[in-house]
C-alpha cells in the first residue's frame, strides 16, 4: 500500500472521529447548531483538502494566494 494513501486513510479516520463527536456533542446540548455547521465545515474542507490536494491549490490559485498549503495555513 502507497504511504500516502495510508496517511490519507489514518486522518480520515481521524476526521470522521471528529465529525462523530460534534454529532454526539450537539446531541447532549453541549454544541449549538452554528457552532455544529462551523465545525462541519472546517473538517469537510480538511477532509476534501486531504483527497484531492489539487482542489485546495485551485482555491488558493483563485482567491490570489500562491498554493493550497498557504490557504490552509491563512485560514488556520
Amino acid at each position: 500500500m502507497n504511504n500516502i494513501l495510508l496517511f490519507q486513510i489514518i486522518l480520515s479516520t481521524f476526521v470522521i472521529y471528529f465529525i462523530w463527536r460534534m454529532f454526539s456533542k450537539k446531541n447532549k446540548g453541549v454544541l449549538k447548531i452554528s457552532e455544529l455547521v462551523g465545525w462541519l465545515i472546517v473538517w469537510l474542507i480538511v477532509l476534501s483538502g486531504l483527497w484531492w490536494p489539487g482542489l485546495l491549490s485551485l482555491v488558493a490559485f483563485k482567491l490570489g494566494v500562491g498554493r493550497g498549503v498557504d490557504l490552509a495555513i491563512y485560514v488556520a
